[in-house]
């Protein structure tokens, strides 16, 4: 999991901490904050801001599958919220995704999309991005070629 390493490397070398979500169980939360009415799943009764406001300040977090975020608009804008405030603050946040974010400001039905921020869609193209090549992709080239 090289999301997972890449920070632990980051907090090795920096001594401070940081954090590892995956979009898809926080959108869950969120979620249950929302529809927990006879699944128990929030005992604690949590708020979105007391599932949110604990990443805002961490001095790294990388944001699990975000293209998997839930459809919900509601988790959509906690989402950007959190975004917003970590690129205010000039935190560093990595966000992990199968596809680029050209392709989810080109579906209709995602939820950021919904938001109408061009701004978060403008920051996202605009961050520096890493293209992680799967590890044997070097040897199934070679093979093709033979």
């Amino acid at each position: 999991m090289a999301p997972a390493a890449a920070l632990r490397a980051w907090t090795e070398r920096t001594g401070r901490g940081g954090a590892f979500v995956s979009v898809r169980t926080l959108s869950q939360a969120i979620k249950d904050v929302y529809h927990d009415v006879r699944s128990y799943q929030n005992q604690a009764f949590q708020s979105v801001r007391d599932l949110i406001e604990p990443l805002q300040a961490k001095p790294v977090l990388v944001l699990d599958d975000w293209d998997r975020m839930d459809s919900d608009i509601r988790i959509a804008q906690a989402l950007a919220q959190l975004l917003d405030h970590r690129y205010s603050e000039e935190l560093p946040t990595i966000l992990t995704a199968s596809y680029p974010p050209e392709a989810m400001d080109r579906r209709e039905n995602h939820p950021l999309v919904r938001l109408e921020d061009s701004s978060l869609f403008e920051r996202l193209r605009g961050a520096e991005r890493v293209e992680m090549v799967p590890a044997l992709r070097p040897w199934v080239d070679r093979m093709e070629r033979a």
